[in-house]
Order: C-alpha cells, then sequence, then structure tokens
C-alpha cells in the first residue's frame, strides 16, 4: 500500500478535503491517507483539487497574512493601536523580520503553508499524468490540470515576489527551491532568473489547457462553475501579464494585460456599495467559507466596534487623517468611491473600517465571502505601464473615472507630463486601489521605491524587500544565497 508523505516542511491538511470524500478517505496517522483510492474516481481528483483552494484561502495565506494582514502591515497600513502616538521606532520593528515576533512567525508561516500547498499539487499532477486519463474525460482532465499547474505558478510568483530580489537589480540572488515532484529530496536555492522560467512553462502549459475556458462556466456541471473563483482561463493570462511585468518584459506583459481587457468580457465596476471587493471585475478570487464569524473581531460588521475610545487592537481600522491622505480626497474631493462612507469604507468616530471583508447584510451570496486576488483594473494598470504615455494617462483616467473621480481631475499626457509622473500615479492608484487586497508592497518592490506613505524606517525601504529564507529551512541543507 503506497501513502503520501510529506517532506520536512510540509504537513498534509487532511481538511483539504471536503465530506464527501469521507467515505474513501483511510486516514492512518494524520499525515497518511491512501492515495490509491483518493486518486481513483473522478470526485476523488475533484476533492482533492477543492481542498488546494481551501487551503488557499485560510488565514495562514490569502485569507489573512497574504491579503489584508501582514502583506498590509508591511506597508504600514493601520492605526488599530491604543495609542493613535506610535512612534516610528515601533512601527519599524515589523521590519527586524528574523527577531520581531509577528514578522518572523508570518513568513515561516507563509513559507510552510504555501510550500505544503505546492505538494498537494505536485501529488495531484503526479497521479493525473500517471492514471488521470483513465479516470477523467478529457474536458475534466485538461481543466484539472490546467488549474493545477495555474496554481502552482500562482504560489511560486508570490514567494519569489516575496523572497526573491528586486528583480532590475538582481536577477540571479538564489531564491527558492523549486519542487515540482513529491519528494523529500533536498532541493537547493534556485536563482530568480531560473524561477522565472519555471512559472512561465506552468503558465504556457496551463494557457493551453485552459483554452476552452470562459468566465461563465458551464451551467449543469456544478464543478465547472463559478470560474472568477478558480485559476480560469483568464487568470492565467493575467498572471502572465504580473510575470511578465516583474520581470521586465513589458511587451508581454502589454499584451497579454491588453489581451484580458479585450476579451474576458468584464468591465469595470461602478457599484461598490453593494458590493465592496468588487466581484464583477474578478479575473481570479476564493470563496472564504464563514467570512462574518472568522473574520468579525478584525472587520465587524458595524461601526460599534469603532465607537469606543480604545478599539479592541484586534480590528485593522485607519485614521480618518490617514485615509484622506491616502486618497487625496484634499485634492481630488471626497467622491472617491474607494474612500466613501458606506463604499470603499465605513467611517465612524475619525476612523475608518474597510468594508471588503465585512459581514454586510445587504451583500448578495455572490458577492460576500469572497476574498479578490486578481482583478480587472490591475490589468489597466499593466497596460498603461508598458504602453506609450498616452495610453498610461487614458488608462489610469479611465478607472479614476468609474471610481468617481471627476473628469475635471483627470491626468492630461501634455508635454508637462513625465514616464516618472506616471509611475508616481500608478503608486498613488496602486495605493487607494488595492486596500487591503496585498498588492502594494509588491509595486513598491517593484519599482524599488525607497520610502512610502508613512514609512516609519529613517534609512529607507530598500534594505528590506528580500525576506530572509526561514531560519528553519536554512538548517535543512538549502545553500546559501551567495
Amino acid at each position: 500500500m503506497r501513502y503520501i508523505h510529506f517532506p520536512y516542511t510540509m504537513l498534509l491538511v487532511l481538511l483539504m478535503l471536503t465530506a464527501s470524500c469521507s467515505d474513501w478517505l483511510d486516514v492512518r496517522p494524520d499525515t497518511e491517507i491512501k492515495e490509491e483510492v483518493l486518486f481513483s474516481t473522478e470526485e476523488g481528483y475533484k476533492s482533492a483539487l477543492t481542498g488546494v483552494y481551501k487551503r488557499l484561502a485560510k488565514q495562514e495565506l490569502y485569507g489573512g497574512n497574504m491579503s489584508f494582514d501582514f502583506m498590509e502591515k508591511l506597508v504600514q497600513r493601520y492605526d488599530n493601536y491604543n495609542s493613535w502616538e506610535v512612534s516610528n521606532a515601533d512601527r519599524a520593528k515589523l521590519y527586524e523580520y528574523d527577531k520581531d515576533d509577528n514578522a518572523r512567525y508570518s513568513l515561516a508561516t507563509i513559507w510552510a503553508e504555501q510550500y505544503t500547498t505546492i505538494a498537494n499539487i505536485n501529488n495531484i499532477l503526479k497521479n493525473l499524468e500517471e492514471q488521470g486519463a483513465e479516470v477523467l474525460d478529457a474536458t475534466l482532465f485538461d481543466i484539472i490540470m490546467g488549474e493545477a499547474l495555474g496554481l502552482r505558478a500562482f504560489i511560486y510568483f508570490d514567494l519569489l515576489r516575496l523572497w526573491g530580489p528586486v528583480y532590475s537589480i538582481d536577477p540571479g540572488l538564489k531564491s527558492l527551491p523549486w519542487r515540482d515532484k513529491l519528494s523529500s529530496e533536498q532541493v537547493p536555492l534556485m536563482p530568480a532568473k531560473d524561477v522565472i522560467k519555471h512559472i512561465l512553462a506552468d503558465l504556457d502549459q496551463a494557457e493551453e489547457l485552459l483554452q476552452d475556458d470562459t468566465l461563465e462556466g458551464v451551467v449543469d456541471h456544478p464543478f465547472l462553475q463559478n470560474r472568477n473563483l478558480r485559476m480560469n482561463k483568464f487568470a492565467v493570462k493575467a498572471l502572465k501579464a504580473r510575470v511578465y511585468l516583474w520581470s521586465g518584459d513589458t511587451s508581454n506583459a502589454y499584451r497579454y494585460a491588453n489581451e484580458v481587457i479585450e476579451t474576458s468580457g468584464l468591465s469595470l465596476s461602478t457599484d461598490n456599495k453593494r458590493d465592496p471587493s468588487m466581484t464583477s471585475e474578478y479575473l481570479f478570487g476564493l470563496y472564504v467559507y464563514n467570512m462574518e464569524e472568522e473574520l468579525k473581531d478584525i472587520f465587524p460588521p458595524s461601526t460599534s466596534g469603532l465607537l469606543t475610545s480604545t478599539p479592541a487592537p484586534s480590528i485593522l481600522y485607519i485614521s480618518i487623517d490617514n485615509g484622506r491622505d491616502v486618497f487625496e480626497v484634499g485634492r481630488l474631493g471626497v467622491n472617491d468611491t474607494r474612500y466613501k462612507n458606506q463604499h470603499g469604507f465605513l467611517h465612524a468616530n475619525n476612523r475608518m473600517l474597510l468594508r471588503k471583508y465585512m459581514a454586510v447584510s445587504e451583500l448578495s451570496s455572490f458577492t460576500k465571502d469572497r476574498v479578490p486576488l486578481i482583478r480587472l483594473t490591475e490589468m489597466y494598470y499593466i497596460r498603461g505601464e508598458c504602453g506609450s504615455l498616452e495610453e498610461g494617462v487614458n488608462d489610469l483616467n479611465t478607472v479614476r473615472k468609474t471610481r468617481g473621480i471627476p473628469s475635471r481631475f483627470n491626468l492630461k499626457a501634455d508635454g508637462s507630463f513625465s514616464r516618472e509622473m506616471l509611475i508616481d500615479e500608478l503608486n498613488k492608484e496602486y495605493q487607494k486601489e488595492f486596500f487591503g487586497e496585498g498588492q502594494w508592497f509588491f509595486f513598491l518592490k517593484r519599482h524599488n521605491m525607497e520610502t512610502f506613505h508613512r514609512c516609519p524606517l529613517q534609512q529607507g525601504m530598500r534594505d528590506f524587500y528580500v525576506m530572509p529564507i526561514p531560519k528553519a529551512e536554512q538548517e535543512h541543507g538549502l545553500g546559501s544565497r551567495e
């Protein structure tokens, strides 16, 4: 009998499997599953892949750390302190990655959880290659393999964006172990430029496998519905735009971003009151089961938690002054829906609470319990950054208009507007648009920005963009970064 055994960094989480598969699970200890049984049926493959999405939606990953929690704390988003007078020295402790308890724990957790998820994906891919064609019809085989490859690329790219270099400066930095097989063998750190090649190879294959995929899904096939909550064809193309932009290939980044804008069938949202996380723009997002209960202490469903003189430290709020600065209220006015009360935020007692992850009773089941991972606006920003100056200005104005900024504040691509000014405006847009989504840090890193709004570091940020390999991993032979 063959069982799944995971490498030292990985624990197989049995919660990855839905209740419907309990009849054909044989749990030995908690780290073993009877693999032959799991992958002997179509339902087994479906449940294994569904389990990957459930893992990604955990608070340790995109249901927290990689969205509104650790990634946003890296850019000092919140004011959730008992005192408003928190010193820059206290804020700066987060960047002592090997010493600060929060940073050290969060980074170790992200690394371990991501590699555990990769192990689960690798096991799915192994079984697909060995016997999947005998169990699945051709359409389902292509969908499951395409999603699995796209998800592996997605995870590795975020690992690289954290632990890899500022790519424009040092693409040869040894950054990550690349694991594409289920094995306990030690794998040394791979240079960032080679990790990029592997990521793009996975995405090329995923794009081919998912070529007939649509965001509409298949009405009478539950597993093929809600495609924007799965790694679909357009999510793969959008991820390619991200990867190419990160690696400096602006031509391909433009091509894929433009293709998504022109062919996905999605349009920019003008309503975030009924749809705070703008699910109608999702190219890829996650469903978080019971989000209302899971996040009630972080984003309570009303302003009551903000009204006390000292809100609970778990509540991730920002001050009204912080919000007005971020959304340029003094320059552009109060109509930006990403800022407005009862739209992007709830305002109370000189504080603001992000609505994207709140349990809002008037929302339908199709617009709540969601975490955005890639949205259409990012494609406009990527196309705008990679195209001509005029195209960039047009794309930014297009997004700003849908967010309620009056046309009299439109940017103008005249002789006084430079490429540097475009990047500065994009920086402001990433800061506004992706509040609570974990993307602004990556923009700052990609451009090697020296500082940012409310940066607490006197020496600037440039020495703190590359995360240290967790000590537990260093002890297991990953080798030097040199």
